[in-house]
C-alpha cells in the first residue's frame, strides 16, 4: 500500500506571505549569493558589465536625441539626465525578466523539495538591487563631478529607490506565477518590457508629453518613481501628484501580486 504525501502552501494571503519573508530571509540569502556567484564567474570584466549596458544605450540616445531633448532640461547635460534613466530601467527590465523566468530556469527545485516559493522572484530581484547601486553610485559620482554639490533631496534617494524596487517586485511575483501556467509569458515578456521603456520617463521627461496626456501617463507607477529619483538627485522640483500616484499603485500593486500569488502557487509543481 503506498502513501501519497500532498504538499501545499501553509497558508493563503498576503499576511502568511509577508511572515513567509522573514522568517525565511536566510533563504533568500541564500539564493542571492549564489546567483551572485553564478552570474560572474568567469567572466572577464566583472561587475563591468554592470555598468556597460547603461553606459552603451545612453551613448546611442543621446547621439540621436539630445539636440532635441536638452530644449527640456534645464543645467542637466541630456547624457547624464539619460544616464539616470537608464540606470534604473536596466535594473526594473532584468529584474523583471529574471524574477518571470525563476521558477522555469529552477523547476527540479520546485519539483522536488517544497519551500516558500516566493522566496525565488523575491531574490532574483534583490540580486539586481546590487547592480543597481553600483550603477547609482557611479551616476552620483558623474553629478558630483559635473554639477556639483546635492542638495537636501538627495536624502529622498533611498525612498525612490525603495519605491522602484516595490513595482520591480510586485511585476516580477505576478510574471513568475504568470509563467508557470501561461507560457505565452516567455515570448510576450520582452515586448511588454519594451513597451514599458516607452510609456516611462527613461530618456525623456514627462515634460516632454502634451500637457493633456500627462495625468494618463502618471498612471504608470514608474513615472513617479522615475521622476522623483531624479528630482532628489538633481534637485529639481518634486511632482507630489504623481510620486503619491506612485506610492499608492506600489503598495496596490504590491497586494495584488501577493493574493494572486498564494492562489497560482499551490499548483505549481504540477504543472510547471
Amino acid at each position: 500500500m503506498s502513501l501519497l504525501i500532498e504538499i501545499k502552501p501553509q497558508a493563503r494571503g498576503i499576511l502568511p506571505h509577508l511572515k513567509e519573508i522573514w522568517l525565511y530571509r536566510e533563504l533568500v540569502y541564500f539564493f542571492v549569493w549564489r546567483d551572485v556567484k553564478v552570474r560572474y564567474r568567469q567572466t572577464l570584466l566583472g561587475v563591468g558589465w554592470v555598468l556597460i549596458q547603461p553606459a552603451l544605450i545612453t551613448f546611442i540616445f543621446t547621439i540621436i536625441l539630445s539636440r532635441y531633448a536638452q530644449s527640456f532640461i534645464q543645467n542637466i547635460p541630456y547624457w547624464l539626465f539619460a544616464f539616470s534613466g537608464f540606470v534604473v530601467w536596466t535594473f526594473v527590465a532584468t529584474a523583471i525578466n529574471n524574477a518571470a523566468n525563476c521558477f522555469v530556469n529552477h523547476k527540479e527545485m520546485v519539483t522536488r523539495v517544497y519551500f516558500p516559493r516566493l522566496m525565488m522572484p523575491f531574490a532574483a530581484v534583490i540580486v539586481n538591487l546590487i547592480d543597481l547601486k553600483i550603477n547609482l553610485i557611479v551616476l552620483l559620482i558623474a553629478v558630483g563631478f559635473t554639477i556639483g554639490g546635492f542638495s537636501w533631496k538627495i536624502l529622498l534617494l533611498p525612498f525612490f529607490v525603495f519605491l522602484i524596487f516595490l513595482i520591480t517586485l510586485s511585476l516580477g511575483i505576478l510574471f513568475s506565477a504568470f509563467n508557470v501556467r501561461y507560457r505565452d509569458v516567455k515570448h510576450g515578456l520582452p515586448f511588454v518590457l519594451q513597451m514599458m521603456m516607452f510609456a516611462t520617463p527613461v530618456f525623456y521627461s514627462v515634460e516632454f508629453l502634451p500637457e493633456k496626456w500627462r495625468f494618463i501617463w502618471k498612471l504608470n507607477p514608474l513615472v513617479g518613481a522615475f521622476e522623483g529619483l531624479r528630482s532628489s538627485v538633481f534637485d529639481s522640483e518634486f511632482d507630489l501628484i504623481g510620486i503619491l500616484i506612485s506610492v499608492f499603485m506600489a503598495f496596490f500593486l504590491f497586494s495584488l501580486a501577493l493574493y494572486v500569488f498564494s492562489i497560482m502557487e499551490e499548483n505549481f509543481a504540477d504543472i510547471i
